[in-house]
């Protein structure tokens, strides 16, 4: 309260809203600022309203404005100038202290929720401004103002932070830490695409008629720069790099180095037929993306018909790109290029992509596999993949295959090409050479 007097004093018009006559974000920073500095502990409320665009949208925006105002001023009223702040993004923060206890805490918040003005539109149920709430206790939850404001928007705004749509969540600093493994990955990724921090593994595909290796899958992996730094498994960052728009960058690197790579082990002397190089949806629309791996194929002297790309079974964007999709695949393959679907049924709408794209191999997600080795169902169902691949025409791949018994089971469906630990983990280059090597009986 004594700093809150003393900056008001100084200078009132930089500190509050003139419209409602509530302290703003500024006036925020320092006093919880300090507080933290402090290590002093507090319990905030914030609420903010969901789906406000829409809202404006609905009854305009003076009407918006003047139902933020209205609620901000009752507030006010009700709790005190000195406890409510009004902070961006229709955020307003209320100091908890004020209520006895959480049973009285989760009453207030009810009946703001239940009394939110609605810009003179009360009669009209289409017009509810609905609030929800946050709930932090710091410095438990936060122990410095710039995580409490990204604590504050991811719960207000990130819907995947909230459970079951709860009216008041109460906040979960895991949730931080999370976020900041997210950013430090962005960061990782955003400086291998720039100073080559990628390198490649492999792992056979193994013909077990044949009992030789007959393919590889490159795989990508991050760098680490020494032993003690953290792996980042590409279950992890592939992911990111994709929401991130990353991925774009990412395929081309990888394209670029297996090229490379088959060039410099002259690979196809090792009894290898084919080496599959994943391309993600994003870098598949790219009109452009065909022309350049074209390039970039002539350049490391690589034909085409030796590099097979493969796609997930999500890579028709949920049938959006269908058409595009099939139109790229198209010129890949009149260009030379084969294509393999991977990851078959991870999802639900696979049997009819199979059928609708132009793919030489279907490789059965390893989870397939795995269920059908423990429960009839599964087996089942891993029996119909196998049975409607080779009725396609397509040549059928079970990833995961861990042990002689899955192997078994697989030679007994008919299935012709094996990949898992059973035959080797991912490799880098050199060791992936000594496999093929021993394997094939390359001299």
């Amino acid at each position: 309260t004594v700093l809150l007097c003393t900056i008001v004093t100084d200078n009132p018009d930089k500190y509050f809203y003139a419209q409602t006559g509530v302290y703003n974000v500024e006036t925020f920073n320092i006093v919880y600022g300090e507080k933290l500095q402090k290590g002093v502990p507090f319990k905030l409320v914030c609420f903010a309203f969901k789906d406000f665009d829409i809202y404006i949208q609905k009854v305009g925006l003076k009407r918006a404005n003047t139902a933020i105002f209205e609620t901000l001023k009752h507030i006010r009223k009700d709790y005190g100038v000195n406890n409510v702040f009004s902070l961006k993004r229709n955020i307003t923060v209320i100091d908890a202290r004020i209520f006895a206890n959480d049973e009285v805490l989760e009453t207030e918040c009810q009946r703001i929720a239940e009394n939110c003005y609605r810009g003179g539109l009360e009669r009209n149920p289409d017009c509810k401004l609905n609030a929800q709430f946050a709930v932090f206790d710091c410095p438990k939850d936060c122990d410095n103002l710039a995580d409490l404001n990204t604590a504050i928007n991811m719960m207000l705004f990130d819907p995947d932070n909230r459970k079951d749509d709860k009216l008041i969540e109460r906040f979960d600093p895991v949730l931080l830490d999370e976020r900041h493994r997210r950013e430090r990955i962005i960061m990782k990724l955003h400086d291998a695409i720039e100073h080559d921090g990628f390198e490649m593994y492999f792992q056979p595909l193994y013909h077990w008629k044949k009992d030789r290796y007959i393919g590889l899958e490159a795989l990508i992996r991050l760098k680490r720069s020494s032993e003690d730094e953290e792996f980042i498994s590409p279950g992890e960052f592939i992911p990111i790099a994709e929401e991130e728009g990353l991925i774009f960058d990412i395929d081309e690197i990888v394209f670029e180095k297996v090229c490379r790579f088959v060039r410099n082990t002259e690979l196809k002397k090792y009894g290898v037929n084919f080496i599959d190089i994943n391309l993600s949806l994003l870098k598949l629309l790219d009109p452009a993306t065909v022309d350049r791996y074209k390039e970039l194929a002539a350049r490391y002297e690589v034909d085409p018909s030796f590099i097979n790309l493969e796609i997930t079974e999500t890579a028709e964007g949920d049938g959006k790109y269908l058409n595009i999709v099939r139109n790229n695949i198209a010129k890949f393959r009149e260009a030379g290029f084969s294509f393999s679907l991977d990851d078959y049924g991870s999802g639900y709408s696979t049997v009819v992509y199979m059928a609708e794209m132009d793919v030489k191999i279907v490789k059965i997600d390893a989870s397939i596999l795995w269920n059908a080795m423990k429960n009839k169902k599964y087996y089942t169902v891993l029996e119909n993949c196998v049975r409607l691949i080779y009725c396609f025409d397509k040549e059928c791949v079970c990833e995961g295959v861990e042990d002689e018994k899955m192997a078994v089971t697989l030679q007994r469906l008919g299935v012709d090409f094996f990949q898992g630990y059973l035959y080797s983990k991912p490799v880098n280059g050199e060791e992936i050479l000594k496999l093929l090597a021993e394997k094939n009986k390359i001299k």
